[in-house]
């Protein structure tokens, strides 16, 4: 399988697990002018912008996540603060990576990530629990 049938089922299967945890996500669709992320989702209550991945190892590489995702996130960065507060929610930013030795997703904040990137990280480890590292599944959301 190519790159762009494994995103479009990964991206498949995210949206069902929103909607198996009665919450709301749409793809936002790519145009001539690309994609900023992948979707946006409600789930009780927290808002997450998320770029979709695949992970087929243990280890997530930073090299597919693309400069338009980072440019994108940083402008919604920018503006979350103003919203969350103004709407009472909570607002997730990141990457919502699929790793398919555990067969579930993780969640890696963008600020997390971007802190990983300052430090010289290449990737980061799918068993990485830590505070700074990936979140459990988005049920913890």
């Amino acid at each position: 399988m190519n790159n762009k049938v494994i995103g479009n089922k990964t991206e498949q299967l995210y949206l069902e697990m929103i909607h198996k945890l009665r919450g709301f996500a749409t793809l936002i669709p790519s145009t001539h002018l690309g994609q900023p992320i992948d979707t946006v989702a409600v789930v009780s209550g927290t808002v997450i912008f998320a770029d979709i991945k695949h992970c087929s190892s243990d280890r997530f590489n930073f090299k597919s996540i693309e400069d338009n995702q980072i440019l994108a996130m940083d402008r919604i960065s920018k503006a979350k603060d103003f919203n969350a507060i103004r709407t009472n929610q909570t607002v997730r930013i990141g990457f919502m990576i699929y790793f398919t030795i555990l067969q579930k997703f993780k969640f890696l904040n963008y600020d997390v990530y971007r802190s990983y990137v300052a430090n010289g990280e290449k990737s980061i480890s799918m068993l990485n629990n830590d505070l700074g590292g990936f979140s459990d599944e988005i049920k913890r959301f």
